[in-house]
């Protein structure tokens, strides 16, 4: 993302995965100046055999491994059900030939994965095909005596669409294979996935070649070979594989922009003018000295052209309730609201006192609800993890500073100071032995969120750098004592308390108002007085219960 903020940043290419893809169409959402050229390799690619299979079966054409991620390229292929049974024990035969260990050593085929999140996927979505019917004909199996990122080569049949191997990205040495009966059938298999990079199948038949080819939404097409991928063809794919292309023309285009210029009107004075002259120095000459120009209907020069003003960066919204939100309401202009809408008229006293009900609480008892609400979800956060609990850790303030280019095109920059929740610049993931993880959206976050943690009373303690990844930050969870806790739990509902009451006296104030222009009677508002005492020591009391309630799960 630190990328992104970068305005001399011309194009920007992701690889591999759907993550980038997400990413490049949120960027292009916030209309900032950077390409994005995203063929997110290595995704779902489909690969089908019909009938003549044994092109297929040779590692010159079927692509079987990637070394860069330990996985099969053609993840999900399908078979033709006459040639299926015979393809699944050749291939595994062929899968029993691979060696797993150290990348560098000889002979090794398959190295480990990245780290321990990708081992897991990838055990979850084996233990997904299994638990679903599928069988495993070879591998399917951790391989902890070799590291704790090795898995076994796997190859897997009987595969259906609702398992997770057929939709999601695996990233690990794992073939699901389907089989077949009708082209209609493994096309429209092929098709309901929401990724589209590449696809391969195998066949003699010409119709069907082409037949296939242009039903099958995909980027790349490879015919009776794996090997598709040169610097002449255009690389990229459809859906949610991506957007551009590299390679060939076409890729080069994703690194151009087009600019139109429009001239209108510029007779015979300016056709000598136009060389060696700067553009602010002719364009201020067509608009002053170009008598031609004074009684054109048509507008002497049109730039379609990058503006600095264009290029701001992706702001994160403030969160709601936060001050910038609030500062940004009292901004608007006196005499409406937040959407625009105008306050309502005063109705005249003689309809006021026509609706006015004392007794009717109604309004009260809706402004205690997010007041309950969040206090509700305060104690259950201290009853489950305290301070630590991803709701209150998530709720730290913290303050980020960034440089953005001045809005006067003086190509100054300017620094610009904002607070966020972590929650927002960061995702809070559980782990276990007793540690928080923090994985944060963007590095230029690493620094002010290390400050609020190591600054707040709450934490006061340094979060550690992960060796696995430059975007995490770990947290040391501390144990708290119940005596603390239980202090924690008595200081929210005491806070409850005094937000109830004041609601209370705000309705109280509206009744002592009524009382005193006489819209209704004293012994009225003395009976609403009472009624409204009632209501908030029944209030109270349920505040006392759940305080108790708080306490005793400890």
């Amino acid at each position: 993302m630190a990328l992104f903020k970068r305005a001399a940043m011309p194009s920007l290419r992701f690889s591999p995965g759907v993550t980038s893809s997400i990413i490049s169409i949120r960027r292009a959402s916030s209309m900032a100046p950077p390409k994005l050229n995203d063929p997110s390799l290595f995704k779902q690619n489909a690969c089908y055999v019909n009938g003549e299979w044994r092109a297929a079966k040779s590692g010159k054409t079927f692509k079987v491994n990637d070394p860069s991620t330990g996985e099969f390229i053609g993840t999900s292929p399908e078979f033709d059900s006459s040639i299926y049974d015979q393809f699944i024990q050749k291939f595994t035969e062929a899968v029993k030939s691979f060696s797993v260990g150290n990348g560098f050593e000889d002979g090794i085929t398959h190295g480990p994965l990245i780290h321990d999140r990708a081992i897991d996927k990838v055990d979850s979505h084996v233990r997904d095909a299994e638990k679903k019917g599928a069988t495993i004909t070879i591998g399917g199996q951790k391989l902890p005596n070799l590291g704790a990122n090795f898995f076994q080569p796997t190859v897997i049949r009987d595969m259906t669409a609702d398992m997770a191997i057929a939709t999601e990205e695996t990233f690990g040495p794992v073939a699901g294979v389907f089989s077949f009966d009708t082209e209609a059938e493994v096309v429209h298999l092929a098709n309901q996935s929401d990724v589209g990079l590449a696809g391969y199948f195998f066949s003699r038949d010409i119709s069907r070649i082409f037949r296939v080819a242009e039903a099958l939404e995909v980027g790349m097409i490879g015919v009776n070979t794996g090997l598709i991928s040169d610097p002449a063809s255009p690389f990229g794919g459809v859906k949610q594989s991506g957007f551009g292309r590299e390679g060939s023309k076409y890729g080069l285009a994703e690194f151009q922009t087009i600019k139109s210029v429009t001239f209108g009107d510029m007779g015979k004075p300016l056709q000598g003018k136009l060389r060696a002259i700067p553009a602010a120095s002719w364009r201020a000459s067509v608009a002053s000295s170009s008598p031609a120009h004074q009684a054109s209907p048509l507008a002497p020069i049109r730039f379609f052209s990058a503006s600095q003003n264009l290029q701001k960066k992706r702001k994160i919204a403030a969160p709601k309730g936060s001050r910038s939100e609030e500062a940004h309401v009292d901004d608007a202009p006196s005499g409406k609201r937040k959407g625009g809408a105008a306050p309502s008229s005063t109705p005249n006293d003689a309809a006021a006192a026509e609706e006015i009900d004392p007794l009717d609480f109604s309004a009260l008892i809706t402004a205690f609800g997010p007041i309950d609400a969040h206090f509700k979800a305060q104690l259950q956060a201290l009853s489950h993890g305290g301070r630590f609990n991803p709701t209150n850790l998530g709720a730290l303030t913290v303050h980020v500073t960034s440089h953005e280019m001045a809005d006067d095109a003086s190509g100054t920059m300017t620094t610009v100071a904002e607070d966020f929740p972590l929650s927002e610049l960061a995702q809070i993931v559980p782990r276990s032995g007793r540690t928080i993880s923090l994985l944060v959206h963007d590095r230029s976050y690493i620094k002010p969120i290390m400050s609020a943690v190591q600054a707040s009373p709450d934490y006061n303690q340094q979060p550690q750098r992960s060796e696995d990844n430059d975007l995490e930050l770990l947290l040391k969870v501390e144990m708290e004592r119940k005596e603390d806790v239980a202090r924690r739990v008595k200081e929210a509902t005491q806070l409850w308390r005094e937000r109830v009451r004041a609601a209370r006296t705000k309705h109280e104030k509206h009744i002592k108002d009524w009382q005193k222009k006489k819209t209704i009677t004293t012994d009225l508002a003395r009976k609403a007085d009472k009624e409204l005492q009632k209501l908030q020591d029944k209030k109270m009391k349920e505040i006392d219960g759940e305080e108790a309630k708080a306490i005793k799960s400890l």
